[in-house]
């Protein structure tokens, strides 16, 4: 398969020895690690079908399940600037996707002469995407004289190209015109600079540096259909059994080949709590993965069943999150070690 093209193992595919400097702790924030990342099968195909076809990839399914880590994965994997990731708020507007504007400042340094609005301007999410794709010569009207302090930032005064990874998060808590505002940006990939007097971006000539766009959504409204048919699609369930456990496995037991007494024990303990009929919240991946690792810092055996670990039941806090969650919870614990 062709590099340009996710795998899903997690190693690099690019010479990314200039890029792999730019992706910082920051970048990849409450982002563990993109080599112990384990996609489905599913996934796979789905980031290949929107590679192919240059569309952004929605990501649908339940808060927890890995639909941001995927775009950090991908990025990691195919040697890619980023994440470089936009989290939509419900007051996001779609200007906000592409630079934030500081007019309050503009404002009073106009007071001393300073008209131009180039200096309160500043790239981020797609927009810094966009930017990066182009050569020096189109983002210069876009920048103002002096370079930014901000490693990432400072590549827009660099003479390369870059591809980009951009994951655009919750896209479903934004406003109602939000993503029908967006369509002409994403299927394009430019965007209007409303302090430049509406200047816009030339378009991306070589198609193999536009963006890579994620779009994650936890379904708490339907998007428009004008948005969605412009997009892949991907529904990431909440992985179970042998799915459950190599995830744990590669995130938590590096080296190990079969599986421990510790993982299997928690797993089934995990699947018992989902099917739990009073539990009407049930425990998310994200959720499970902080327990492990949890557990494995208080120097959790991994011959040993997860309930004789020390700290173990204390630790059930990050799986409830009521008192009635933890109730049930710390009960089902209890007959698990019993």
């Amino acid at each position: 398969m062709n590099f340009r093209f996710y795998i899903g193992d997690g190693e690099r595919r690019e010479d990314v020895r200039i890029e792999n400097t730019l992706i910082t702790p920051e970048m990849q924030e409450a982002f563990q690690s993109p080599r112990s990342y384990v996609p489905s099968e599913r996934a796979i195909a789905a980031v290949n079908v929107a590679l192919s076809t240059r569309l952004p990839l929605l990501i649908g399914g339940e808060p927890g399940t890995g639909k941001t880590e995927l775009g950090a994965a991908v990025a990691h994997e195919m040697g890619k600037v980023g994440p470089i990731k936009y989290i939509v708020k419900s007051t996001s507007q779609s200007s906000d996707l592409f630079y934030n504007y500081d007019a309050i400042q503009h404002f009073h340094a106009s007071q001393t002469g300073a008209s131009d609005p180039l200096p309160f301007i500043t790239y981020h999410g797609l927009g810094l995407a966009i930017l990066l794709a182009l050569p020096l010569e189109a983002r210069a009207p876009f920048l103002p004289s002096v370079a930014s302090d901000d490693p990432l930032l400072s590549m827009l005064w660099r003479p390369e190209r870059r591809q980009s990874v951009v994951i655009i998060d919750e896209i479903d808590k934004a406003p109602r015109d939000f993503p029908n505002d967006l369509l002409d940006e994403l299927a394009n990939l430019r965007f209007r600079v409303a302090p430049l007097n509406g200047r816009i971006t030339p378009p991306i000539e070589d198609e193999t540096l536009k963006p890579i766009v994620f779009l994650t959504t936890n379904s708490e409204r339907q998007l428009p259909n004008a948005f969605l048919r412009r997009c892949a699609y991907l529904h990431m369930p909440v992985p179970d059994g042998a799915a459950l456990q190599r995830i744990l496995q590669s995130r938590f037991e590096a080296g190990v080949r079969t599986t421990s007494k510790l993982l299997e024990t928690l797993v089934k303990f995990i699947e018992t709590t989902r099917e739990h009929v009073r539990l009407e919240r049930k425990p998310s991946t994200a959720e499970l993965l902080d327990y492990a690792q949890y557990l494995r810092a208080n120097g959790a055996a991994l011959d040993q069943p997860f309930w004789t670990a020390r700290g173990a039941r204390e630790g059930l806090s990050l799986l409830g999150k009521t008192p009635a969650e933890l109730a049930e919870i710390e009960w089902l614990f209890d007959r698990a070690g019993a």
